[in-house]
């Protein structure tokens, strides 16, 4: 192993250990502001390139694959043995959940290839993520007079037409992808629902209740994912 993927495989496990400190509800209640995610997608394909390019490709899979394990085992359903129920967590919106799972793992990502990677597209991916996780935000490049502006914060424009109130939404209006987002959450919940209901019943003799518990966890799941208030339709 090189001294570039030695020093990226400590940047993971530092992101690692500090993802393991956050509770449930850390995951259900955080919001994030918004982000550029065109801008985000550009960044990722970025990363990936240079990791493929680097022979850090199976390291980027690697780590991206046990944070969504470690966050899905946090905040799926599970088993209370001296109740006989399944307990599902629930709370936040949506939308915040799933922005948030996007902001842990681009910082995951960003740490594989951080040495390889422009420091102001490094601080824009990974810094989200960062603040939740408690670390210290990526350096970046800039002066005094010129700073640099985060894809995620407003620009000055932005937060001049604010102050003026030319910014007013319309309250009726649904979030742009928050439909989307919803169903990609709750799809990912039901299917893991019901692989567990499905392990849970044959792996304690009662394969019927597990099927029953796997159906229930999927109508449930379909249900939430393609729920459309009578306003939004």
């Amino acid at each position: 192993m090189n001294q570039g993927v030695r020093a990226a495989r400590e940047r993971v496990e530092a992101v690692y250990a500090a993802v393991d400190r956050l509770t449930p509800d850390d995951l259900r209640l955080t919001p994030l502001a918004a982000r550029d995610m065109a801008a985000r997608d550009a960044l990722l394909a970025e990363v990936e390139s240079l990791a493929d390019r680097n022979g850090r490709g199976d390291l980027l899979d690697e780590a991206r694959g046990w944070l969504r394990d470690a966050i899905g085992a946090r905040t799926l359903s599970r088993y209370h043995p001296e109740a006989g129920v399944w307990g599902i967590s629930s709370g936040g919106l949506v939308e915040d959940q799933v922005s948030l799972l996007l902001a842990l793992e681009d910082t995951v990502s960003v740490a594989v290839v951080e040495d390889l990677l422009l420091p102001n597209d490094a601080a824009i991916l990974s810094d989200p993520g960062r603040q939740v996780i408690g670390m210290a935000p990526l350096a970046v490049s800039g002066t005094a007079e010129e700073p640099v502006a985060h894809a995620w914060e407003p620009s000055a424009a932005e937060w001049s037409a604010a102050s003026h109130g030319d910014s007013a939404v319309d309250p009726d209006q649904p979030l742009a992808g928050g439909r989307t987002l919803r169903r990609t959450f709750f799809f990912a919940l039901g299917a893991a629902a019901v692989v567990s209901a499905l392990i849970f019943g044959f792996g304690s003799g009662q394969p019927v209740l597990g099927i029953l518990g796997a159906i229930a966890a999927a109508a449930v799941a379909w249900t939430f994912a393609t729920y459309r208030s009578a306003r939004q339709s």
